[in-house]
């Protein structure tokens, strides 16, 4: 830039740093006109036009960047006024301009500026500002040359009152057309383009050429062509050959006739026998030929023997065989065994209404179920936490968070009024109880969370308060002896959540699961008054719910009480104990507290077999066909209609028939996909936060493969803030599943569940605790006080030393002091180094107090 632009541009500068003007009508802009036409080797002249649009303009500082390759601008300063001749300003006296040529800046090779340098500054006037006169190079073809404005920098103007303004600036082009063109540059617009005598097509040069669509005159995926030149001559080619024809509605082969060789809209039957239906064929989706629009009506019953379905002459259950013949259907079904299918349910088939403290520690205390410690912890984890509140039993829409909370001249259940228990029906209590997830035994705290006085009774004796540290199943998780389940107490169970406990081998009431649509039948078992022989001891046939699950007749505590025992025929696992539906329904407090309960499972409204829908509202296809262990082939490689009885409700034709009825039906039952997983324990229960550990679960349907599909589970893990969390396990198998908790999880109780597809298995709830850590200790050797800081002491209550303390050199010390973070206790000398150690909530922690932690004295001066 030389030095008039300098100034100009430091000019521009100091007075553009303002603020802006205010806006005007517009922006003022620069402009160069597009496609200027040249001829080649000759001049073009290129004007640079300005208009102001409603502002005052002074100064303009723009750069040019032009097609070197085309255009090329005579340097020479004939009159040394320091802009080349080929450049000519014309904006008025009053205005200076400046001109830099670079012709290395290949994005600018002019840098310009076009101001009035004399106050008052005057403005600029709509018009050519300037023109620029290039020579322009011979192509051999039609070109075009760009003249361009440059973006860096880009232009800028000045206003007359020393402010910068807003504007724009668009570049141009030079049209160059040969001084003698050698090629045919159009080959269809009639002209002899290069004067060679030849005019399109005709000229060589347009060998090949393509013009736009046209017409080829052939019918079908042929019509549509483009204008080619051929031979000389203009010719419309075909877009598309002829191709084999398909049923797809289009002429293919372009003979003039849509889907020729195929027979659409001829007459055509689905099925056999009664579901033979009529239609007529149409295309396949795929056009590889046609299908029949219609598909067969529902199959109906053929049999048992002795039925008119087995003497009418008709294939009733469209099986290709008529009355007699039918074997599955009229004869042979007879003699089918009942199934012994292996009931795996997450839990085995059992009531649980009878539970005491002792029966719950049989699972909750077993090593091989829920170590002890779990229990400590995961109850210790509320403490602190908002209390869960439930309902009064009673005056179930109540809500409490203790029995204390409710009415307690009442029964329990009854609502009869009571002085004392003994008012009241065998198992009830006078006092209303109050039922929930986690509602508080004795007093609720008055910030509405779980403290120790929420679980736990305080005792006197001789004037000394201590903590009742036994702990009590049934003394939180009330338990009506014989009458309602304490595990369908919580208000989950009352709300007809079930897959919360259950997983997937249990469908929730109204959840939206499959209920098919059509009457029952054999596909469909009836909930009793199944036909298919051999009968139980009941009367009851096969192809019915109560073939099985008895209606309550049968005498109790048998093997399979809805069922005939063939000693020949026990399965792999020996007779099944499968218990009757007064049982197994009635036993569970659904109903108990809320008549309308009971609508869930009798439909009292409605008569003959609809009521199998009741059955079906909990019990859907899904679950039913997804309760009993996979497989028992070596690889867990699923053969559907190929297991050996017991493993699988599809398992074996013998299996289907127990509900299904007949071996016909039973072969067009559906088939599973994914398996519902069933989680029977975790190895490890307790897991120390920060730390990643690997939990095995043991169970069963972990992986499965069905019809060539395998289908693996995952773990989630959800607790009770936050989303649940995906895990993917490091090994799984049909029984066992390992994988790590990451030791990032935040301390408390998470329900881990296996995945598999849309299954999930039941829960298994494991503890996460904080660590607990020493993280500081002070002797005071004046005092004879240790102070212990750390983190997760939790608090300590006089009464319970067997479980929270603190000792020092092996024997334990009475706190002065004591919280989740600072401990204070007495010591003999702080010179004898205390080895101390903190017992808490969720651990123990122990360290060594060395000289470094002795508070020496200081010298008095």
């Amino acid at each position: 830039m030389n030095k008039i632009l300098a100034i100009i541009a430091t000019i521009a500068f100091i007075t553009f740093n303002s603020a802006p003007s205010a806006a005007q009508a517009g922006s003022p802009a620069l402009s160069i006109p597009g496609q200027i036409p040249s001829l080649g080797g000759g001049l073009v002249t290129v004007p640079v036009s300005f208009i102001a649009n409603g502002n005052s303009i002074s100064t303009v500082v723009f750069s040019i960047d032009y097609d070197q390759a085309l255009l090329t601008l005579n340097a020479a300063d004939g009159n040394a006024d320091g802009i080349p001749d080929s450049i000519n300003i014309t904006a008025p006296a009053s205005f200076s301009g400046s001109v830099t040529f670079d012709p290395g800046d290949t994005d600018g090779e002019l840098d310009i500026s076009i101001a009035d340098m004399t106050s008052p500054l005057s403005s600029l006037s709509n018009g050519v500002v300037m023109t620029i006169t290039f020579s322009v190079g011979s192509p051999q073809n039609i070109s075009e040359a760009t003249v361009n404005f440059s973006l860096n920098p880009m232009a800028s103007y000045g206003s007359s009152a020393g402010q910068s303004v807003g504007g724009t600036a668009t570049g141009g082009s030079v049209l160059i057309t040969p001084s003698s063109p050698t090629v045919e540059a159009n080959c269809f617009d009639g002209m002899d383009n290069d004067s060679d005598g030849l005019a399109d097509c005709a000229d060589s040069d347009c060998a090949g050429a393509t013009d736009g669509a046209c017409a080829t005159g052939v019918p079908g995926i042929c019509s549509a062509g483009t204008l080619t030149c051929q031979g000389g001559t203009a010719v419309c080619v075909a877009n598309s050959q002829p191709q084999a024809e398909l049923c797809d509605g289009v002429d293919n082969d372009c003979n003039g006739v849509i889907d020729n060789g195929f027979n659409i809209g001829l007459a055509c039957t689905a099925g056999t026998g009664s579901c033979m239906n009529s239609g007529q064929f149409i295309c396949r989706s795929d056009g590889s030929g046609t299908v029949c629009n219609v598909t067969p009506l529902p199959a109906g019953i053929e049999g048992p023997a002795g039925d008119p379905t087995c003497t009418d002459s008709v294939d009733n259950d469209c099986d290709g065989l008529l009355d007699a013949a039918d074997t599955a259907g009229c004869t042979a079904g007879q003699f089918v065994l009942p199934p012994p299918v292996n009931q795996k349910i997450g839990i085995p088939d059992s009531v649980f209404n009878s539970l005491d403290e002792q029966g719950c520690r049989q699972c909750h205390d077993n090593e091989a179920i829920v170590p002890p410690p779990s229990n400590l912890n995961r109850h210790h984890l509320r403490y602190g936490k908002p209390l869960e509140a439930g309902f009064c039993s009673v005056n179930n829409a109540q809500a409490c968070t203790g029995d204390n909370q409710c009415s307690t001249g009442i029964c329990s259940v009854s609502g009869a009024a009571c002085a004392v228990d003994g008012d009241c029906p065998i198992g009830q209590t006078c006092g209303e109880l109050c039922i929930g997830d986690s509602v508080a035994p004795y007093q609720a705290a008055p910030d509405g969370t779980y403290q120790c006085l929420t679980c736990h009774v305080i005792n006197e004796v001789s004037g000394v308060y201590d903590i009742d540290a036994v702990r009590d199943c049934l003394s939180c998780h009330e338990q009506l002896n014989g009458e309602v389940s304490v595990h369908h107490f919580t208000a989950k169970a009352q709300s007809g959540d079930c897959k919360v406990c259950h997983g997937n081998v249990v469908n929730n009431i109204d959840d939206g699961h499959l209920i098919p649509g059509y009457a029952p039948s054999l596909l469909t078992p009836k909930p009793s008054g199944g036909v298919g022989a051999p009968f139980n001891v009941e009367g009851s046939g096969q192809g019915a719910c109560n073939y099985c699950h008895s209606t309550g007749t049968g005498f109790p505590g048998s093997v399979a009480p809805g069922m005939v025992t063939d000693p020949l025929f026990t399965g792999p696992f020996g007779p099944v104990m499968v218990y009757r539906n007064t049982e197994t329904h009635h036993s569970t407090g659904l109903g108990y507290y809320d008549n309308s309960q009971c609508l869930w499972c009798h439909n009292m409204d409605n008569v003959g077999e609809a009521p199998i829908r009741r059955c079906e509202g909990c019990h859907g296809l899904e679950s039913l066909h997804n309760i009993a262990i996979d497989s028992d082939d070596p690889d867990n490689v699923f053969t559907p209609n190929g297991e050996n009885p017991g493993w699988s409700h599809i398992g074996s034709n013998q299996d289907c028939w127990g509900c299904h009825g007949y071996g016909a039906a039973a072969a067009s039952a559906p088939y599973s996909g994914p398996t519902v997983p069933v989680i029977d324990r975790a190895d490890i229960v307790n897991v120390l936060a920060g730390t990643d550990t690997q939990i095995t679960l043991t169970g069963t349907g972990f992986v499965n493969t069905m019809n060539g599909v395998t289908y693996s589970a995952i773990v989630s893990l959800s607790g009770s803030t936050g989303i649940p969390v995906q895990v993917t396990p490091e090994s799984v198998s049909e029984s066992t599943l390992v994988f790590t908790v990451p030791g990032t999880t935040a301390a408390g109780n998470y329900e881990v569940r296996a995945l598999k597809e849309d299954k999930q298995s039941n829960p298994a709830v494991i503890s996460i605790v904080p660590d607990v850590t020493i993280t500081f200790m002070k002797c005071d050797t004046k005092a004879r006080l240790l102070t212990i800081n750390g983190m997760n002491f939790g608090d300590q209550y006089s009464g319970a030393e067997n479980y929270i303390n603190v000792e020092v050199n092996g024997v334990v010390v009475t706190p002065l002091s004591w919280s989740n973070t600072q401990i204070v206790v007495p010591v003999a000398d702080c010179r004898l180094e205390p080895l101390t150690q903190v017992k808490a909530l969720y651990g123990a922690e122990e360290r060594l107090c060395s000289k470094g932690c002795v508070e020496k004295k200081r010298r008095r001066r």
